[in-house]
């Protein structure tokens, strides 16, 4: 949670930021939740982290190019917003590409309300200066936030900021936020903010939202806090809300055995993204397998990878079992008691 949080230096104190502000290594800021313990992003860099395991895997360019004569809409679906960077780093290099796009629509869970005070920090910082700064809000709306109408025609970074100033002793636990802004006349960009329970968030998503999305970004803790939030399970549901198209994809930043058995297991194929800092990579995971053609041109450019015989091997492995949460209520020890149970009986077989 942000509120109340424990802050930890990642790399010398820069003395210019806020004291509940870090540095990573690319001078990005990010800092410590205080109930995992866990910082938000990799200590090499949260703005690298967002490009290299999320925003150039995605191959977002390449959903334009598959899309002529179609209206050119992105549609992303953020699990676990956090500081935002997933969603904004995708944001700031379609408008620094001054990408032919109609259309950007991202809809973002996330549990604490808390962030919204470190969201002005965050899009201030000058890796996000143009897109913050060129980005124009049209609307903003949340039921529980006073009206104003003088953030129409405000920066992305102006709303919010404002958000961040109306929303101090407010509850917001369960709101919704919209913004609704532009770039240049071109391009229109939606972000639907939701303060949820992911988990419960995924149950209650209507039925129009099958299919309808091009990628999904998930990014919680990692699955040794929150297993509840890396279950084979959730990613039944995101296999559903993903389009059709071989361009579709689910990207997250853990390379964990049980992860990608999950996703397996829900019907994904894996593929890994690049390596950042000291960890090896994460994870790509696509609904529609890849003819052979496609995976080649996948694979060319170092970006996407194959598995390692060693990673394949521990996938197949006891590694690789899943963790479990049916009915998407589990607590954290039931789900890693019944992995662990599942673990032993396959141990058992195999002896």
């Amino acid at each position: 949670m942000i509120t109340g949080i424990e802050y930890g230096a990642v790399t010398e104190k820069d003395e210019s930021l806020p004291d509940n502000l870090v540095c990573t290594a690319d001078g990005s800021i990010s800092a410590r939740d205080s109930a995992t313990g866990e910082l938000y992003h990799n200590r090499a860099g949260a703005y690298l982290e967002a490009l290299n395991n999320y925003i150039r895997p995605s191959r977002w360019q390449w959903l334009i190019e598959e899309k002529p004569g179609e209206k050119r809409r992105i549609s992303l679906f953020d699990g676990c917003f956090g500081l935002g960077y997933n969603s904004f780093v995708l944001w700031d290099e379609i408008v620094n590409r001054r990408a032919l796009l109609d259309t950007v629509e991202v809809e973002a869970v996330e549990i604490d309300p808390g962030v919204l005070a470190v969201l002005p920090a965050v899009l201030s910082q000058d890796c996000f200066h143009f897109m913050s700064s060129g980005i124009i809000v049209d609307n903003l709306s949340c039921a529980e936030l006073a009206d104003d109408q003088s953030v129409r025609g405000r920066t992305l970074l102006e709303a919010f900021q404002w958000l961040a100033d109306k929303q101090a002793g407010v509850d917001l636990g369960r709101a919704k936020i919209e913004i609704r802004a532009r770039f240049e006349r071109s391009t229109s960009f939606t972000l639907q903010l939701y303060f949820a329970d992911l988990r419960a968030h995924l149950q209650a998503l209507h039925l129009s939202k099958i299919a309808a999305f091009d990628f999904v970004f998930h990014d919680p803790f990692s699955p040794s806090k929150v297993p509840e939030l890396w279950t084979i399970d959730i990613f039944q549901r995101y296999h559903k809300l993903l389009s059709a198209r071989a361009t579709s994809r689910l990207l997250t930043y853990s390379a964990a055995s049980a992860v990608r058995g999950g996703l397996q297991g829900a019907g994904f194929s894996i593929y890994r993204t690049m390596a950042v800092g000291a960890k090896t990579g994460g994870t790509l995971a696509v609904p529609v397998a890849w003819s052979d053609d496609q995976e080649e041109h996948e694979l060319a450019d170092g970006v996407v990878l194959p598995l390692a015989d060693e990673e394949r091997k521990k996938l197949a492995g006891r590694s690789g079992v899943p963790y479990k949460d049916p009915n998407l209520c589990a607590d954290r020890r039931h789900i890693l008691k019944c992995r662990e149970a599942e673990q032993h009986a396959m141990r058992a077989k195999l002896d």
